[in-house]
């Protein structure tokens, strides 16, 4: 039996041990556009250029969540 294989934001292959525990967290991320222009976001630590938004907290609506990441991370107020 083969484990099953998993990407991260990186695109880099990780193949879990048995014993690692897996947890998944909620994300949504906006498409804010303007003028024929796309709003992104460009990340420190991979250098590479993302779609703003994260994780959702618990308890908390998608909508909520995704319009509190575009200004926590743009400074750009969304609807």
């Amino acid at each position: 039996m083969h484990a099953k294989k998993y990407l991260d934001v990186n695109q880099l292959e990780h193949i879990p041990e048995s014993h690692d525990l897996i947890t998944w967290r909620v994300s949504a991320y906006a498409v804010v556009t303007h003028e024929d222009k796309i709003l992104l976001v460009k990340e420190d630590w991979s250098n590479n250029y993302e779609l703003p938004g994260g994780g959702i907290e618990s308890g908390e609506a998608i909508t909520s969540g995704v319009i509190r990441e575009c200004q926590e991370e743009t400074g750009v107020s969304i609807a």
